[in-house]
């Protein structure tokens, strides 16, 4: 991801296996650019029930 294009206005989306860093990324990248984050594990949505 380009700092340019998150200053931008794109939305980054980090996908991938579960455990690579992908949310510390993105919490690091916040940080980095003086603002907060807010990350959704997608994984647990999976386990919600009334979902085939």
């Amino acid at each position: 991801m380009q700092q340019d294009s998150i200053e931008a206005g794109a939305t980054p989306a980090p996908m991938g296996e579960p455990g690579i860093g992908k949310s510390s990324f993105v919490e690091a990248l916040a940080y980095f650019m003086g603002t907060q984050a807010f990350t959704l594990p997608c994984n647990q949505l999976a386990d919600r029930p009334g979902r085939p």
